[in-house]
Parts: structure tokens; C-alpha cells; sequence
């Protein structure tokens, strides 16, 4: 006969997170987190911007698709010895509370494209790039340059090409890491004012030590200034030529 166990209630099957979490700590990610945006709360139970990251982070390392899904693994997550886990509209306010001002460009007909650089959160995604070892100052990276797509239904989102509602940040990447975003309209053409964008990146990059060996991107970069632009700041570039 079979004998049934009685396994403890605290099992839970977003265990392996805490793992997660630990090494969040472990790393002195927080660290650089509130070292770099500041104290958030004077208050005990306030919650600092680290908490707020880590249960960011928490909730899709846990496969969850929006902030809102928090709510629904909270019960498990609360039990990491790690973190404290905040409530989806505390979230929700602190993520508004590091907005940044969109900027205009406007095209020669007329027509208004908006920006976001965000160049506090894009220093911050570079500054735990460096933290966790992923590059190091001197080193020489390869990288890749894209626009990305993001379907959504917010309501300053603007109809693109793509047959939906949406933005259409471009992305530059190392070795799949993210290095650099920016955010754009979703009607923006790609290579609307892209030269200034990476001009951005590319100075965000060597401000860290990084060295550009080689640069990549599609025919949605194949334009003279662009390419100008890219040829200053690597070694040698690929970018594919419209057939």
C-alpha cells in the first residue's frame, strides 16, 4: 500500500526564484539601483526602488506578460526570505514616478514623431551590465542595432505599418544583451532621425569603456547620415543594402 506524505505548506512552485533573488542581492544590485535613482521612501514600510525592480523582475522570471500579473503569484513570491513584494499599483506608481519627457522631431512635411530617451533608466540598464559582469571596460564588443516592434493598445500609441496599434523602440544589443533602449512612435519611419539616435548610444557605450569592433543592422539603417554616424564610432559596420 501506498503511503502518503504530508509535504509542508510551504511549497510553492516559483521556488526557483528565490535563487533568483538571492543572487539579485548577492550581486549588490540593489546597491547600484538606489545608488543611481535615489532614495524612494524615507518611511520603514516604504518600499525602495530596489524592491521594486527585484518584484518587477520576479513576476516575468515567473511568466508573467504585465506588472498586474504580480497579483496573481503574489502569494508564493511573498515567501522568498529574499524580497518584499509590493502591490501591482505600487508598481505601477513608481514606474511613473521615472517618466521622461517625450522629445518632438518633426519631419519635412509636417508631420510630428515623439521620442523617449530616458537617459537616466538607459545609464542605469548599463551601470548592472557592468555590475554582473556581462562587459568590461576595455572591452571590444560587437553589436546589433534594430527597431522592435511592440504591439499594444495605450492610449498615445499610434497605428504603423505593422497593421496595429503600437511603439516602435530601437534597441541595440551586445551578444543578445540589451545595452540601449529608445523608445519611438509607432508610426515613426526607421529611419526617421536614427543617426541621433544612435549618436546616443554610442556615446552611452564608450562612456563605459566599450569599443565597437563590428556593427550590424538591416536595411532600415541604409541611409547616408546613418552610416556616417555608424562609421565614426566602429571599426567595421554590416548594414544590408534594400535589394
Amino acid at each position: 500500500m501506498a503511503k502518503v506524505n504530508i509535504k509542508s505548506e510551504k511549497i510553492t512552485p516559483f521556488g526557483g526564484i528565490y535563487y533568483a533573488s538571492k543572487a539579485f542581492y548577492a550581486l549588490s544590485l540593489d546597491k547600484v539601483i538606489n545608488g543611481t535613482l535615489g532614495v524612494r521612501s524615507s518611511t520603514y514600510n516604504g518600499y525602495q526602488w530596489d524592491e521594486i525592480m527585484s518584484a518587477m523582475s520576479d513576476v516575468f522570471l515567473c511568466g508573467g506578460d504585465c506588472v498586474e500579473d504580480v497579483n496573481r503569484s503574489e502569494c508564493h513570491l511573498r515567501e522568498s526570505p529574499e524580497v518584499r513584494i509590493s502591490t501591482s499599483h505600487t508598481i505601477g506608481r513608481a514606474i511613473k514616478e521615472h517618466s521622461h519627457e517625450d522629445m518632438e522631431y518633426k519631419s519635412s512635411s509636417g508631420n510630428v514623431f515623439r521620442f523617449n530617451t530616458n537617459p537616466r533608466l538607459n545609464d542605469l540598464l548599463m551601470k548592472l551590465n557592468m555590475k554582473m559582469g556581462l562587459f568590461k571596460s576595455g572591452q571590444t564588443v560587437n553589436v546589433d542595432f534594430d527597431h522592435v516592434f511592440v504591439k499594444t493598445e495605450k492610449a498615445d500609441a499610434t497605428y504603423s505599418y505593422k497593421q496595429a496599434y503600437g511603439y516602435f523602440p530601437g534597441v541595440v544589443s551586445i551578444d543578445g544583451i540589451i545595452a540601449y533602449i529608445e523608445n519611438r512612435d509607432g508610426n515613426t519611419p526607421v529611419k526617421f532621425h536614427q543617426a541621433d539616435t544612435l549618436s546616443r548610444a554610442f556615446k552611452l557605450l564608450h562612456s563605459y569603456g566599450l569599443h565597437i569592433g563590428i556593427f550590424r543592422a538591416d536595411c532600415g539603417s541604409y541611409s547616408e547620415d546613418i552610416i556616417r554616424t555608424v562609421d565614426g564610432n566602429c571599426r567595421i559596420f554590416y548594414i544590408h543594402a534594400p535589394s
